[in-house]
């Protein structure tokens, strides 16, 4: 690992990301949403936004006047780490890690995509030493019912899953542990830009199911007629920074699959 090993870093945010980037690194530091106007943030070299806030919902949006472009501001003298979504990636906008395209939206998840895409661009002409990850679905032991993931294990549990996806239809998950230790490494790397952060290897739908039914008693699987759903993130550009063998869906879902079976 180059640059930095020994970073100063502040965690922003309470929730489900937030608490697997403190468990994975305890020498970090965190605050909560509320209480970043009174924290100073010339004791920190690093500071992972990993928040959330509701107004990315909002068509009305302004990205320059919003918490995430503000606290950049605050710390450009340390790297400023933001946590985007594999949603910039609009069906049809043909949009890559490096783009510069931008449509209007008209869907929730399209208003939410491109409200971070603006921000993104938003966060880069404030700070020259921005990290931008863009995750896929972040999942855990722990993972919301208000969650695609919570809903599809907690559906499991009663016997049935529903896919948005056909049976070869890819849905890209990350465990949120591999997260926090894949963002380390970024760190340790002094890595810049923009990254999709996901696994190499890719899981249909059809072995998901299966995955599943090793842990829960799956007596009805529907599946999409057809793959609008499906989305799969390259992560060439992330491989090339950091070593991602030792990283899979498959020992994530293990793990994940395991405990919450034990919860």
């Amino acid at each position: 690992m180059r640059g930095r090993r020994n970073q100063n870093v502040l965690v922003v945010g309470s929730g489900e990301i937030a608490h697997s980037l403190l468990s994975q690194n305890p020498g970090w530091s965190s605050v909560r949403h509320s209480g970043v106007s009174a924290t100073k943030f010339d004791n920190f070299n690093c500071v992972i936004n990993a928040s959330f806030d509701p107004c990315y919902l909002d068509s009305d949006m302004n990205s320059s006047l919003s918490f995430d472009a503000d606290l950049a501001s605050r710390c450009l003298h340390a790297k400023y780490i933001f946590l985007s979504t594999r949603l910039v990636y609009q069906p049809g906008l043909n949009l890559h890690e490096d783009a510069e395209t931008v449509k209007v939206a008209n869907q929730n998840a399209e208003i939410y995509g491109l409200n971070k895409l603006a921000m993104e661009r938003e966060i880069t002409s404030r700070h020259n030493n921005a990290l931008i990850l863009r995750l896929p679905n972040v999942i855990s032991q722990r993972t919301s019912t208000n969650r695609y993931w919570g809903r599809l294990t907690e559906s499991a549990k009663q016997g049935f899953v529903s896919l948005d996806v056909s049976s070869s239809g890819i849905r890209d998950f990350l465990y949120a542990r591999d997260l926090a230790l894949m963002l380390s490494e970024l760190i340790g790397e002094n890595a810049t830009g923009i990254f999709n952060i996901a696994y190499p290897e890719k899981m249909p739908a059809e072995k998901l199911v299966l995955e599943l039914r090793k842990y829960f008693p799956i007596k009805s699987v529907t599946y999409a007629p057809d793959n609008t759903h499906q989305y799969s993130l390259d992560s060439t550009k992330l491989g090339a920074v950091i070593d991602l063998r030792r990283f899979s869906l498959s020992s994530a879902l293990k793990q994940i699959l395991e405990e919450t079976c034990t919860l």
